[in-house]
């Protein structure tokens, strides 16, 4: 991955210290917490963003590439029940990849693309998630976007 603007959306209290930190972002208030835009030069320095957002106490709510090129769906597959318990998060890799992936997730309803793969999973909480990104991070896998819904009966954007 090169360099690529990304859109990052975060609910809670922004604090001032991540705020200079980020400087290179751009922040625009939304109710109930923040979008930052900016770029990265590639997806460690992403994960990197993520994380400190996630220990300075916000939640992640949605990372996508601005610039993701064209997204071609071909399958959807499965479904979760709609009465899981933590969060509901979506995750779009590049490449199809979903078999490798889907065995250490015990199988996900996932969408597979020309050119990515999308995973639908219920996690227990944002460390889980993070977790989870970083697995896929230590196995080079692209991650083009990420969606989290707190209620799992919400639809994921």
């Amino acid at each position: 991955m090169s360099s690529v603007k990304v859109q990052i959306g975060v609910r809670g209290e922004f604090p001032r210290a991540v705020r200079e930190e980020l400087s290179g972002f751009v922040e625009s208030s939304v109710p109930g917490g923040s979008i930052l835009r900016g770029v990265v030069p590639d997806q460690a320095s992403l994960l990197g963003v993520l994380e400190r957002l996630h220990f300075a106490g916000l939640s992640l709510d949605d990372v996508e590439r601005l610039d993701p090129g064209p997204v071609d769906p071909t399958r959807h597959v499965g479904a979760h029940p709609e009465t899981e318990q933590g969060l509901k998060v979506r995750i779009q890799v590049e490449g199809n990849v979903a078999a490798y992936i889907l065995r250490a997730l015990d199988s996900a309803p996932h969408v597979e693309q020309r050119v990515t793969t999308s995973l639908e999973v219920f996690l227990a909480d944002q460390d889980a998630l993070f977790a989870l990104l970083s697995r896929l991070e230590a196995s080079a896998t692209v991650i083009r976007e990420i969606h989290v819904a707190q209620d799992p009966s919400q639809t994921l954007g």
